[in-house]
């Protein structure tokens, strides 16, 4: 199993040639021996997932910028910017009534970007990839809640539209669960195991929805707050050219980040498609990991000026923190 591969895949960075070519590799060698042996059940189960992240991995250039400057347009089956994210017709803050960001609609032509992210339609909602966790038997069994149904993994390139709006339509396969902790509106997963080691892959479900304040997706989601058990942060650079390199924090309290969590709970959200480019090279920003005591990491992208995003979320839409307590923690963060 390519380590690098799968953390590049979960912090959405392009996996190197020799990772993807090494997974390939991987992959053919057991389907080779599970032909051999016909233990074909186990394989077939797993092996579409696996050779989608491979797949996913071919175009990461491409899904790599998207990740970084855009979004997946899915209305129209190109990379583009997120011109279909947009405000409640009354709202102009962010505080009265919130971001509405509309239902994500697969496309209906053609396109290589069905296999550049991770989906399953689930109760109507399309939920994208987001972390890939590695853990024990017991860690994924803890995780795994109510039985959802089986992620059937036929949406490609060629699927219909009709294909795309069947419950459980999806390019990745499994079975799908709830997962404990977390609303299944918000949060479900596919547990997988390949080649005796456990996996679990989260899909969240972040859009048809509306946000007003951080709250209501570090705080009803995410549940951040008060199931943090640790914190690093990487410096952009580092982060942005896979070099690890995670750094504790010097001089912070627990006064501090808690601080820094009621301002991003109360703080408005806010879209700036069209208004700002994030990802100007002459922006500073850092990337802030809390540990959170399930297993899982949420991160936090610190923007100068206030702005908070999140992995997960579209691009443009973001927190907007205007409290002193985001200047002490954004300036930690470049240390």
């Amino acid at each position: 199993m390519s380590k690098e591969f799968f953390h590049n895949m979960r912090e959405q960075m392009a996996p190197s040639e020799k990772a993807v070519n090494n997974l390939y590799a991987k992959i053919e060698a057991t389907e080779s021996n599970a032909d051999t042996n016909k233990q074909h059940t186990q394989t077939k189960s797993v092996k579409p997932w696996i050779k989608y992240l491979a797949a996913a991995a071919c175009v990461a250039l491409i899904a790599v910028t998207a990740v970084n400057t855009n979004f997946y347009n899915f209305n129209n089956g190109i990379v583009d910017t997120p011109s279909n994210v947009k405000k409640s017709s009354n709202v102009t803050s962010g505080l009265q009534g919130g971001i509405t960001i509309p239902a994500m609609k697969l496309p209906n032509t053609n396109s290589a970007t069905m296999n550049m992210i991770g989906l399953i339609v689930y109760n109507g909602k399309t939920y994208t990839q987001a972390e890939y966790l590695r853990c024990d038997e017991a860690t994924r069994k803890a995780f795994t809640g109510e039985y959802l149904g089986k992620a059937s993994g036929t949406i490609d390139e060629w699927s219909s539209k009709i294909e795309h709006n069947k419950e459980f339509a999806s390019n990745v396969t499994g079975d799908v669960y709830s997962v404990n902790g977390y609303d299944k509106d918000f949060r479900i997963c596919i547990p997988q195991m390949y080649d005796g080691c456990e996996f679990i892959a989260f899909f969240e479900n972040l859009n048809g929805i509306t946000l007003a304040t951080g709250n209501d997706l570090f705080g009803d989601r995410l549940h951040l707050k008060d199931n943090y058990i640790d914190v690093t942060y990487q410096l952009h650079n580092d982060w942005n050219n896979n070099k690890g390199n995670f750094k504790k924090f010097s001089g912070l309290t627990n006064a501090d980040l808690k601080k820094f969590f009621d301002a991003l709970y109360q703080s408005p959200i806010i879209d700036l498609t069209d208004k700002t480019n994030l990802y100007n090279s002459d922006i500073q920003q850092s990337h802030i990991f809390f540990k959170i005591k399930d297993g899982t990491t949420v991160e936090l992208r610190l923007f100068e000026n206030g702005y908070v995003g999140y992995k997960g979320m579209f691009d443009r839409v973001v927190v907007n923190m205007t409290d002193d307590s985001f200047k002490k923690i954004f300036e930690a963060s470049l240390q």
